[in-house]
């Protein structure tokens, strides 16, 4: 049955957690085949893993891999840093990998990372959506000053969402991480 051929009544019985028919026979054999396993292996659980049987994998077309390393950010004596992003000019595409590199690294929680990756200039509709309303295209690649955006975002945060300190302060965290990365302690002094 196709997915958009279902009628009233498959989609109420669906709704309402009804088991199908189809469901039933798939039950009655794992039970089946439960039994059997129980009966043929002395020391066999019945509640040993039964394995499921899948179709061949189907492969899709395969993603291009990015060979591109993250460009090496030069200090202002000419050496290079380790760390690769330079939040004063990093586009949104870069601002997501950030965040999934300090989410990964225990630097940001979840709501933090969700909030700094969350890049709707990425969204494939945004020329539709946003940039309709705004005039703008988008501009995934064009590199722009996080540290300052991000200021804008306290200010705002600040302004109009006063009654939700939780998320003035994750704005706050991840404006001061920014600017951590921005201007790093040099320890080897």
């Amino acid at each position: 049955m196709r997915v958009d051929s279902i009628g009233t009544y498959e989609a109420a019985r669906v709704l309402t957690a009804e088991p199908s028919t189809e469901t039933n026979r798939i039950q009655r054999s794992i039970a089946q085949d439960d039994a059997n396993k129980a009966a043929t292996n002395s020391g066999s659980h019945s509640r040993d893993l039964i394995p499921i049987h899948l179709p061949a994998k189907v492969e899709g077309p395969k993603a291009q891999e990015s060979t591109e390393s993250p460009r090496p950010r030069e200090n202002s004596d000419g050496s290079q840093d380790l760390f690769p992003y330079d939040v004063r000019r990093m586009s949104p595409r870069e601002a997501v990998e950030l965040g999934q590199e300090l989410y990964m690294e225990g630097v940001l929680g979840f709501d933090e990372y969700s909030m700094l990756a969350f890049q709707p200039e990425l969204h494939p509709d945004y020329d539709k959506t946003v940039g309709a309303l705004t005039g703008e295209p988008a501009r995934p690649d064009k590199p722009r000053d996080f540290v300052q955006e991000w200021e804008e975002k306290v200010s705002f945060q600040q302004k109009h969402n006063a009654e939700q300190p939780h998320l003035i302060a994750r704005t706050e965290r991840i404006l001061s991480i920014l600017k951590m990365i921005d201007n790093p302690t040099d320890l080897s002094a």
